[in-house]
């Protein structure tokens, strides 16, 4: 559905699967990264369509994911999905380039939709 790869960043490994197979069932290429590191080196590697990011990560902060995607040439869909939802966070998060900010826990099939509807209007805007 999505020809670029899209990018899930998160630090929990049952996270990272569950987001993984959910992408893949709607025909999603997807790559994950578990660090702030690991995410920065896929984005110098790759043109990515989206990213799923959590905010706190075990080696820094998922929004310099988030303004390193948003100031590339072609900058992916961001949608912030975060355990640790503090005053500012969303307010930081859309002033970094993400313009959906989600909360854990996400319900699955919620996102799910979601994820459909993104996919599907980021995929006609391209046509």
């Amino acid at each position: 559905m999505l020809l670029a790869p899209v990018l899930v960043v998160d630090s929990n490994p049952e996270l990272l699967a569950t987001y993984q197979q959910l992408l893949g069932r709607l025909g999603c290429r997807v790559v994950t990264a578990r660090s702030r590191r690991e995410a920065l080196q896929c984005l110098s590697c790759e043109r990515l369509g989206l990213i799923v990011v959590d905010v706190r990560l075990l080696d820094g902060d998922g929004l310099d994911v988030v303004r390193v995607a948003c100031g590339t040439r072609t900058p992916p869909f961001v949608i912030i999905v975060t355990g640790a939802p503090r005053d500012g966070n969303g307010r930081r998060a859309f002033e970094a380039g993400a313009p959906v900010y989600l909360t854990k826990p996400v319900g699955l099939h919620a996102f799910a939709v979601l994820l459909r509807e993104l996919l599907r209007v980021f995929v006609a805007d391209r046509r």
